[in-house]
């Protein structure tokens, strides 16, 4: 049986929020802007060249490009942190580099705190500055807070845990 290779327009715009989102991208008034749409036309035609492939040619391209991916993408550069913490806490990235202090923009705040820290890869006043220029010794606090909490609150420590999954981390 011969495979239907044409080649059909993807239509950004008819794609559901979720699905948008999960591709780090969003409506504004929405619309998709044309470089979205753009890239979602894009990953269309992929998908269709890829979908024309046998089923281990397919995985085998497909497994390259998320090894690719996924080694092109710097999980502990703090946007993305703090990006990550704010969509698991349902909140927006602003707040946590804002004053706000409701327990559960603290709550994020901190567990960014905590999860930069852990990554070896910046001081304390770096992280201070990524989070709307915070004291080293406020990030400390945070830090600390964290551990303490992580030992005694179970809820916690299985935030910490999907939060690390979401960022493919392993926590120690």
């Amino acid at each position: 049986m011969k495979r239907d290779t044409t080649m059909t327009a993807v239509n950004a715009n008819d794609l559901p929020e979720e699905v948008l989102e999960r591709i780090g991208l969003s409506k504004s008034n929405g619309k998709l802007t044309a470089e979205a749409n753009n890239k979602v036309a894009a990953l269309g035609k992929i998908l269709q060249i890829v979908g024309s492939m046998s089923k281990t040619d397919a995985r085998w391209v497909l497994a390259e490009a998320m090894s690719y991916c996924r080694a092109e993408r710097d999980n502990s550069d703090p946007r993305t942190v703090i990006q990550v913490v704010a969509k698991f806490f349902n909140i927006p990235p602003a707040e946590i580099l804002g004053r706000r202090r409701n327990e559960v923009v603290v709550h994020a705040r901190q567990i960014v705190m905590y999860l930069l820290w852990l990554s070896n890869r910046y001081t304390l006043q770096q992280i201070g500055d990524a989070l709307g220029n915070r004291s080293p010794a406020t990030i400390s606090y945070g830090f600390q807070t964290v551990g303490r909490q992580m030992s005694k609150d179970p809820v916690m420590a299985d935030w910490l845990k999907q939060i690390a999954i979401e960022l493919d981390w392993s926590l120690p």
